[in-house]
């Protein structure tokens, strides 16, 4: 069961609102929080297509898949959902949790429709040491991060898959794979959200340019939150990094209404990569 029930400080992001740290603190009204558990809990994972890839480092990747309901000449958006460091394994269904399900649920489902991607990591996809610069945990991306790629990449090319919308979401462990896959692969992606994350500080200048929900609980006991305030800090003013604190939130209490059900997608989707520049002369 979801533990807490934040109060919503801004019911929608808009480009305007790029760089900015705004403080959550907790409400007191749980009944859309306890209707959207039922929701998320009553969702069938079997919506969501099995299947398994093997990455040109030889690692297999178990995946989840979830098509969108809808028009099949369209484009959609691609969302990766990225699990913790306790869904790690093979079996294709643990990593299933309420990050994933909440794209199924019908009303998000009908109102964003996207196909959804929830690999399943062998083993850790990201590992944490001091860094000694800055005082602070920071995160390193595993070879097992590879075969996600090359999977994303051959899907980047179905005809329904929208290459310019191309969105990284990730809890804890999750998380801060999505900060190393954004670090390393950025061209790929239109926008990320690490929740409850440690990031890295590698390519710090291409990160300015990409838009970045940090979504972090200030009594997380389990990643604490010092390595994301420094990043959002590093960021700068001119960044496109936002960054959501919940107060006394500890490290599962983000799973609130202002994170999931209509919030996440609502912000995600209002990005996309620009299109290419013409040829000079054209």
């Amino acid at each position: 069961m979801l533990a807490m029930l934040f109060a919503v400080v801004s019911p929608v992001y808009t480009k305007a609102q790029h760089h900015e740290h705004k403080m959550v603190r907790q409400g007191t009204d749980t009944t859309g929080l306890l209707r959207l558990a039922r929701s998320i809990k009553a969702v069938n994972t079997d919506l969501f297509e099995a299947g398994a890839y093997k990455g040109k480092n030889g690692h297999v990747i178990q995946y989840r898949l979830l098509r969108p309901q809808g028009d099949k000449s369209k484009k959609y958006p691609l969302v990766v959902v990225l699990h913790g460091s306790g869904a790690v394994g093979n079996d294709n269904r643990k990593h299933m949790g309420v990050m994933a399900n909440m794209w199924a649920t019908p009303e998000v489902r009908q109102k964003y429709p996207a196909y959804v991607l929830a690999p399943q990591f062998l083993s850790r996809s990201s590992n944490y040491a001091m860094n000694k610069q800055r005082g602070v945990l920071a995160s390193a991306g595993q070879a097992c991060m590879q075969p996600l790629l090359n999977l994303l990449d051959s899907l980047k090319r179905l005809p329904g898959i929208d290459d310019r919308r191309i969105y990284l979401v990730g809890y804890s462990m999750g998380g801060s794979t999505t900060m190393n896959i954004l670090s390393q692969w950025p061209e790929l992606f239109a926008a990320a959200v690490p929740i409850s994350c440690i990031p890295q500080f590698d390519n710090m200048e291409t990160l300015r340019h990409i838009p970045i929900w940090l979504i972090h609980g200030n009594a997380d006991d389990v990643n604490n939150i010092a390595s994301d305030r420094q990043f959002y800090k590093e960021m700068g003013d001119k960044s496109l990094t936002t960054m959501w604190e919940f107060d006394k939130a500890g490290h599962e209490d983000i799973f609130t209404t202002s994170v999931i059900g209509e919030y996440l997608p609502q912000w995600l989707f209002q990005w996309e990569k620009p299109l290419p520049a013409s040829p000079k002369g054209r």
